[in-house]
């Protein structure tokens, strides 16, 4: 940025003490004009401002999220316009904080309160300063660091908007539940030479689908609890915000995040409804049951992710591991069965770990919002030792498999995924190590739980191979018998 223009803005922002706000660019003129505060580098600009609780502006945010405002008048000589995304405020300590700064530069206006105000902050997606030189008004775009354009940005090309789905949906993480549906339907093939394509692609699509709905709606409620705004608040104290940043970016607002899970969830329901025609009303079952693990997971009145005592890892190993498993072994041939739990196992539990490593970004932003973790109950040390645990115990659940003849003995290559991760997590001990070390830890996780799930796929597609070139042979043996 110009350091010219950069001075300008900070005078602006520094002497105008209100600005004026048009919700859903409507016109500003018919608004009057409201205390503001703000943070302000050569890189961000940040504003914000109050709306009483429970008015309707505060209705109409949760609908559509597109503000423009000016800070200053065009009867002076220099002001501020722009438009960007409002973000309401839900973490109590972030709003209490974010009113009083407010607060603080209200003139002959009452003082918003937390409890009659709450806060919103202003993400900027264009911001120009105009200056009035010689009866003519010049204006000189500012351009901050790049962000996500929000959900209805108008002129958003195809491209864009896939790549914001991608984003708010968290699209990265679908090998982790494509995994386990692969490895179900390979355990059908190997075990009952059974392999039906279409009942596989609707088992695929529905469970990805069920999965990203998982994710934006974790989404909804770590964001309306405040723990991503609290963790935000805490970056200072070496907390991250690992949410996929949609709702706390204002990229969505709550109303079409509540749209976006309404749509994924209603896709993994006609996936499961039309596999109830190709395998059996047994999915329903398997469906309900991995709705009820991904909704109530952060979502009232259960919220388990939030209580604690290893409840919510239970719950991923249950979506990410058994049911998924199950229910694709299950589409393929009509049957539930022992043998896919026991093969859900390692590649579940390996998912489980890498649930519990992410927390260890943000853990103290967790507790102070009442997301009681494990690393929040724990602590880092002892929690970095439960992490330990449960990669020795996916290791010795692929063992289980082999010695249950679920998988083939090739399947101990697997166990080269190991190393790494329990490496890394013996450097943990006790205090704040960084994101940079979690980073490493996660990645390592990530790849190992990849690598296992690969692994333990291959050897089943290996094994079945085998075998039915075995079949071939002594099938051409019994026939040279026959003929002589």
């Amino acid at each position: 940025m110009d350091n010219g223009v950069h001075s300008l803005l900070a005078a602006i922002l520094e002497t105008q003490p209100s600005c004026v706000i048009g919700t859903a660019m409507r016109d500003m003129t018919q608004l009057r004009e409201t205390p503001y505060a703000f943070t302000h580098t050569a890189e961000t600009l940040s504003l914000a401002y109050a709306i009483p609780e429970g008015s309707a502006a505060h209705a109409a945010l949760k609908r559509r999220n597109g503000v423009a405002f000016r800070i200053g008048t065009p009867a002076g000589t220099t002001w501020l316009e722009g438009s960007g995304r409002a973000v309401l405020v839900h973490d109590r300590k972030v709003n209490a904080d974010l009113l009083r700064q407010i607060g603080a530069r209200a003139t002959d206006q009452l003082k918003p309160a937390p409890q009659t105000h709450r806060a919103v902050r202003i993400v900027p997606e264009t911001v120009t300063v105009a200056t009035r030189r010689d009866s003519m008004v010049h204006r000189q775009p500012i351009t901050f660091a790049p962000g996500t354009q929000r959900w209805g940005y108008p002129g958003s090309t195809v491209n864009e908007r896939l790549e914001r789905f991608a984003a708010v949906t968290r699209a990265n993480v679908v090998p982790v539940m494509a995994m386990p549906v692969s490895i179900g339907a390979a355990l059908a093939w190997q075990r009952k030479g059974v392999f039906r394509p279409v009942p596989f692609a609707l088992t695929l699509v529905g469970a990805v689908a069920a999965h990203l709905a998982a994710n934006v709606t974790n989404d909804i409620f770590d964001f309306r609890s405040g723990a991503d705004e609290r963790a935000i608040a805490m970056a200072a104290e070496g907390t991250l915000d690992t949410s996929s940043g949609s709702l706390t970016g204002g990229v969505l607002s709550e109303q079409e995040a509540n749209l976006l899970a309404a749509g994924l969830w209603g896709t993994a329901l006609l996936c499961g409804v039309g596999l109830t025609k190709t395998s059996g009303p047994a999915v329903l079952g398997l469906a309900a049951a991995g709705f009820g693990f991904g909704t109530l997971y952060v979502a009232p009145p259960l919220a388990y992710g939030y209580i604690g005592h290893g409840l919510g890892e239970a719950g991923i190993l249950a979506s990410f591991g058994l049911l998924p498993t199950l229910g694709s072994y299950y589409a393929q041939t009509g049957r539930l069965a022992w043998a896919p739990l026991v093969a859900a196992l390692p590649p579940g539990l390996f998912t489980t770990d890498v649930l519990l490593n992410h927390h260890f970004f943000h853990w103290r932003s967790d507790k102070a919002a009442g997301k009681m973790t494990p690393v929040a109950v724990l602590g880092e040390a002892k929690a970095a030792n439960l992490s330990r645990g449960i990669v020795i115990a996916a290791s010795a659940s692929v063992l289980i498999g082999i010695k249950a003849k679920v998988y083939p003995k090739i399947a101990l290559a697997c166990l080269s995924s190991v190393a790494p991760v329990l490496e890394k997590l013996g450097a943990v001990g006790g205090g704040n190590k960084g994101t940079a070390f979690y980073g490493e830890m996660m990645d390592r996780t990530v790849k190992g739980s990849s690598r296992m799930g690969l692994y333990l796929l291959g050897s089943l597609v290996l094994s079945g191979i085998a075998e039915r070139v075995r079949g071939k042979r002594r099938s051409n043996k019994a026939h040279l018998a026959t003929d002589a």
